[in-house]
C-alpha cells in the first residue's frame, strides 16, 4: 500500500480502528498531528550558496589579504589631493589648504632646471619623469579598464638605462639588412620560427618581437606561445617598414598603467620623457606624443583617460602640475560633434 502524502495513511488506520470497535465513526479522544511534507530538495543548498556569494561580495570591498600586514594605520588614497580646495589669492599660499598651481610645460621644466643647476644639485643629466593619473572607468557602469602596457617612439629619442633586445622576423635579404641596421638583436625568417618551436631559441630572452607582413602566414605557428605578444598593426610591432618598427621598440619609451588595488577607478603611469639636458621644445613634443598615445587607449570617449599630469625629476622630490589638455588631439570628438550637428540640420530641413 502506497503512503498518502501528509500522513494520511496513519489517519486512515486510526479511523478504521475506531469504526470497528464502536460500530460507528466517532472522534477519538487522542488526536495525532502528522506532517509528511518537507523542504523541496536543493532549497537549503541554494540558500547556502546565495549566502556565500553575499559574503564574497562584501569581502571584495575589504583590504586584499596580501596587503593586510603591510598597511598600518588608516587607509590613504594614492591620488594627489586637489579637491574641494580654493584657489590661492596671491603668490604665497599654504599648499595643504589651496589648489595646486597649474604650470605650463615650459614653466615646470624651467623650475626643474633651476633646482638641478650646477650651482644647486648639479645634475642636469637627470631623467625627467611624467606622472599621470588615470580615470579607469569604462563605458558600462561598474566596469573598469584593465591595466595595459604600451610602447611609443619618441620624436626626440634619448639614452635610457635599460638595454633592450629586439627579435625581428622577416623574409628577404634586403628587408633583413634594414632590420639589422636599425639595431635588431636577432634577424631571421622561417628558420628562426623553427628554432623557437624546437626550443633552441627562447622568446623570453627578447624584450620585443617585431615582424614584417610577408612572414605572417608562417608566424601563426607561434600564436600559442606569443599570446598577447603576437604582432599586430595597432601596437606597431607588425609593420611593412621593419626599420621603423625596430627603431620604435629599441629607442622608444615603454609605459605601464598600474591599477590601484583599493580604488578600482584609479590608475597611474610613471614614465621618462627625456633628460633636462635636452631642449625644452623637444621635451614638450615627447610629452605631447606620450599623452596622445595614452588617450588612444581610452574606451570611454565621454571623459578623458588622463585626469592629472605632473613633471618629476629625481632626486628632487618636488612635482609640478602641468596643463596637459592643450596637447590632446580632439579631432575625433570634434568630428563627432560636427556629424551630429549635420544630422540635426538635415532632419530640420526634411521636416520643413
Amino acid at each position: 500500500m502506497a503512503a498518502a502524502p501528509g500522513g494520511r495513511l496513519f489517519t486512515s488506520i486510526c479511523t478504521a480502528y475506531v469504526r470497528g470497535v464502536t460500530g460507528c465513526l466517532t472522534t477519538p479522544s487522542i488526536s495525532f498531528q502528522m506532517r509528511g511534507y518537507a523542504a523541496r530538495p536543493g532549497t537549503r543548498e541554494k540558500a547556502r550558496k546565495a549566502k556565500a556569494k553575499l559574503e564574497v561580495k562584501k569581502a571584495s570591498n575589504a583590504i586584499p589579504p596580501h596587503m593586510r600586514k603591510s598597511i598600518k594605520g588608516p587607509l590613504r588614497s594614492r591620488r594627489i589631493p586637489d579637491m574641494n580646495k580654493m584657489p590661492a589669492a596671491d603668490d604665497v599660499w599654504v599648499a595643504k589648504y589651496h589648489l595646486m598651481r597649474l604650470y605650463s610645460f615650459n614653466e615646470a621644466v624651467q623650475c626643474h632646471k633651476e633646482t638641478h643647476h650646477p650651482t644647486v644639485l648639479d645634475s642636469l643629466d637627470s631623467t625627467l619623469m611624467a606622472h599621470l593619473e588615470l580615470n579607469m572607468k569604462a563605458t558600462k557602469k561598474n566596469k573598469f579598464i584593465e591595466k595595459f602596457n604600451g610602447t611609443i617612439g619618441m620624436p626626440y629619442p634619448f639614452q635610457q638605462e635599460e638595454d633592450r633586445t629586439v627579435l625581428a622576423l622577416c623574409k628577404g635579404d634586403a628587408i633583413q639588412q634594414e632590420a639589422t641596421k636599425a639595431g635588431a638583436t636577432l634577424v631571421g625568417g622561417g628558420e628562426i620560427i623553427k628554432q623557437i618551436l624546437a626550443g633552441t631559441i627562447f622568446l623570453k630572452d627578447y624584450t620585443m618581437l617585431v615582424a614584417h607582413p610577408n612572414i605572417l602566414p608562417e608566424l601563426t605557428a607561434l600564436r600559442g606561445l606569443l599570446k598577447k605578444r603576437f604582432p599586430n598593426v595597432r601596437d606597431g610591432n607588425l609593420n611593412p617598414d621593419i626599420a621603423v618598427a625596430v627603431h620604435k621598440f629599441k629607442q622608444g619609451i615603454m609605459y605601464s598603467a598600474v591599477k590601484d588595488d583599493l580604488e578600482l577607478d584609479f590608475g597611474t603611469i610613471d614614465t621618462p620623457i627625456g633628460t633636462l639636458e635636452m631642449d625644452t621644445k623637444h621635451l614638450e613634443e615627447n610629452f605631447s606624443a606620450l599623452v596622445n598615445d595614452i588617450e588612444t587607449r581610452n574606451p570611454a570617449p565621454a571623459h578623458s583617460l588622463i585626469t592629472k599630469a605632473f613633471l618629476i625629476c629625481p632626486p628632487y622630490p618636488e612635482r609640478f602640475k602641468v596643463d596637459f589638455g592643450q596637447y590632446v588631439i580632439k579631432s575625433t570628438v570634434d568630428n563627432t560633434a560636427e556629424e551630429s550637428d549635420d544630422e540635426e540640420s538635415n532632419t530640420a530641413t526634411a521636416s520643413n
